[in-house]
Parts: C-alpha cells; structure tokens; sequence
C-alpha cells in the first residue's frame, strides 16, 4: 500500500511536466489502478472498503425523493441536533477555507461573498436532507484538484458533481476496483500543497500564545474533529487577547497641569499647581480594570488648590457633561483637589470599564478632590451619562467633537437613572 501511495504522488507530481491534456490526478488514479490489475497486487479496494452493494451502479442506487422516515417529534429532534450543530459547524468552516483558499490561488479580480456561500449551502443542506439526500460541504482537495487543472470557475465545481454522480451510476464497477491507496496518494498531494509551510519559519518569531493556538488547534483537528479545534482554538485566542490587552494599559500622569481649569466654576482667586493629569494608554475593559483603578493615588494626589471658588457662579455648560453638577449653579465647592484623566489614547470598551472610571472617581471624591474626564467617545459619554444619571462621581466631562476620539462601546445601553 504504501509503494502505491509513494507512486501515485509522484505522477501528480510529475504527469505535468509531460502534458497538461488529462489532469494529473486523475491520470495517475488510472495508472496505478492498472498496474494493480495487471500485476494482481494484493491491494484494498473502494468496494472492500464500503462494500459491494455502494458500487453496483444503476438508476436504483439514487435515493428516492421523499421526506426522511422518521417521527417528527421533539425526542427526535434532541437526538439529532447535537450532530446537526457539529456538521453545520464543520461544513461552514471547511466552506470558508476553502472560499479564502480560492481567493488567495485564483487572480482574477474578484472576491467569493462568503455570506452568500453560507446561505447557499444551509439552503442546499436543508432541502437535501428533505429530500432523502445527505448533507455537504466545500472540498478543499476537490477544490484544489480543480484549480490545478484550470477550472477555476463555478462551472467547474458543478461539472465535478454531475459527473461524479454519471460516474457512480454509469461506472460503478471500474469506480470499485479502485485502490484505496491512490486515493491516500492523492491526498498527501492535496495536504501538501493546502499546507502553509511558511508558518513553520516564523513559528519562532510569533507570540509564543498564537504558536499554542496553531499547535493545539491542529491537534485537537486530528484527534477530534474540526468544529472542536476551532471552538477550543477561538477560546484560547480570545482568552490570551485579553490577559495581553490587560497587560498593557498604560497610565502616565504629570502634576502642575492648569489648562483645563475652565471645566471648573470661577472665582476671585487664582488656580495653583495643585493639579495632576493622567493620560490613559490601552483598552479599558473587564480584563484591565484592575491594572486601570490601581494606576491612580487619590490619596497622595493634589490636595488643594490656591483659589476659592465664588457662590452662585454658573459653570461653562458647553464644556461640561450634561449630568455634571456644575451645570447649575455652584456653590462654594468643598473640593481641595483637582485631577484631569485624559482618555485620548484609550477606549473604554465595555460596561465594566465605565464602572472602573465610576469607582476611581469616587476614591477621589471621597478624599474631597475633583475629577475632570476628557476626549471619551459619544457613544462613551452618553452610556456613562446614563450609568449615573444626577448622581455622577466626577466634576465634568470636557467634549470636544472636533478632537474626541470616535469608537462604540460594547455593552447594552443601562437605564438612565433618575
């Protein structure tokens, strides 16, 4: 068997260097299946394989059209649709491939629309199982063995149907006496040329977590299946993503810092030094909320400022975030302190996120020191203005539409309060 295996991907490799008028795949099936018969090699065959009955031919082998015969009922459906999930998971994936495997072989300016791939085969899926019929999927081989011998349009892909279906009907018993050890030839061939050998080059210049990804999703392929690789894959891709991202919140902070003292009401003394910016660097979310509330000191940060803010003085409204107390007006604010946290290179991707701004503002409020947030998204500052309603733990939000950076928030929309 593996003698038959070895020659079989030799002549695909080599048929073409003599002629392109038969593809090769299929030339180097026919001529080991003949050598086997000529030299009566001791060799497994399609019907040892799936047995006599599969090849013998004829219209009676095309299944009846007619719904399946089972009991329609909820225990039927228990029963079938833990299999259906796992086959409709493998077959869209396998689709996809092999749609990017395409894209990437086939120049010729256009690009698959994998929303219609996938809708095409859950449709064609559906009806053939209605109909008697079994299910399917794209074929990265079959896809291949087409390209390589220049059918790389859709003709081609339905061409191979028909005639495999003629083939299974017509010439079922020449299709039985078929090695199995051809068809292994050819698929070596096939994983050969679909491999990425290139990834085993950089596999040492990568992170070491995405070379875990690779290793684990490929093994959990062989070892289990498809839909399970990519699931425990996109696990532990998602989960390494977000330990590096809480990783690298970065919070740099300098004192002294007066220009956003606008935000605050006004009176008859002067602003001093006592002030401190942090400018936020990384996502904020779940996974760093703890390394964002512990980058700030409310208790050694600025203590007082050098003015006295006057009573019944009306704060700057286009400056300030629309629940901001300073929007009516100010009293004499118990405030000695005032921090500015600048967000221009951060995103605040989640609720927990905002929830981790509500808590830092609050250790400063409870130290009586004001917190002035600046360049958060719309989309941010609505859903925080939601979160607190009247009861905001910060001095103001500075926006700034023309420098405010633009990004969405992932998370529902909480119910304002009141």
């Amino acid at each position: 068997m593996f003698g038959l295996t070895a020659v079989t991907a030799a002549l695909i490799k080599l048929i073409p260097f003599i002629t392109n008028a038969v593809p090769a795949s299929l030339l180097s099936i026919v001529i080991v299946t003949v050598v086997a018969k000529v030299l009566k090699l001791p060799v497994t065959t399609l019907a040892n394989m799936a047995g006599a009955e599969t090849f013998k031919g004829g219209l009676s082998i095309i299944p009846s059209l007619t719904l399946p015969a089972v009991p329609f009922t909820l225990a039927t459906l228990a029963e079938v649709l833990p299999y259906s999930i796992t086959m409709a998971a493998v077959g869209l994936i396998e689709s996809l491939l092999t749609l990017q495997l395409v894209d990437g072989l086939v120049d010729d300016g256009t690009q698959g629309s994998t929303s219609s791939e996938c809708l095409g085969q859950g449709l064609a899926n559906v009806a053939s199982g209605l109909t008697g019929g079994m299910g399917g999927c794209a074929l990265i081989g079959q896809t291949l063995i087409n390209i390589n011998s220049g059918g790389t349009s859709r003709l081609a892909g339905v061409l191979m149907s028909f005639f495999l279906g003629v083939s299974i009907i017509a010439c079922a018993p020449l299709l039985a006496g078929v090695p199995v050890a051809t068809l292994v030839g050819l698929m070596f061939v096939v994983s050969y040329s679909t491999f990425s050998w290139s990834s085993l080059r950089v596999i040492k210049k990568i992170p070491v977590t995405d070379a875990v990804v690779v290793v684990l999703t490929s093994v959990i392929t062989v070892w289990k299946d498809l839909a399970v690789a990519v699931v425990a894959g996109t696990i532990l891709s998602a989960l390494s993503f977000a330990w590096q991202q809480s990783q690298r919140v970065a919070v740099t902070s300098y004192t002294s810092d007066t220009r956003y003292a606008e935000a605050l009401p006004r009176g008859d003394g002067e602003l001093g030094a006592d002030s401190k910016t942090y400018h936020i660097n990384g996502y904020i979310f779940f996974g760093s909320s703890s390394n964002f509330q512990r980058a700030f000191d409310p208790t050694n940060d600025p203590r007082k400022l050098r003015r006295c803010f006057g009573k019944g003085e009306r704060a700057r409204e286009s400056r300030l975030h629309p629940c901001s107390p300073l929007r009516a007006h100010a009293p004499a604010l118990p405030h000695t302190g005032h921090v500015v946290m600048d967000f221009m290179e951060a995103r605040v991707l989640d609720y927990t996120g905002m929830q981790a701004i509500n808590q830092v503002c609050s250790r400063y409020g409870s130290q009586d020191k004001t917190v002035i947030i600046k360049h958060l998204s719309a989309e941010c500052a609505s859903m925080l203005r939601a979160l607190n309603g009247k009861n905001a733990p910060y001095q103001a939000v500075v926006e700034d539409p023309s420098t405010d950076p633009k990004y969405d928030v992932a998370a529902s929309r909480p119910t304002p309060k009141k």
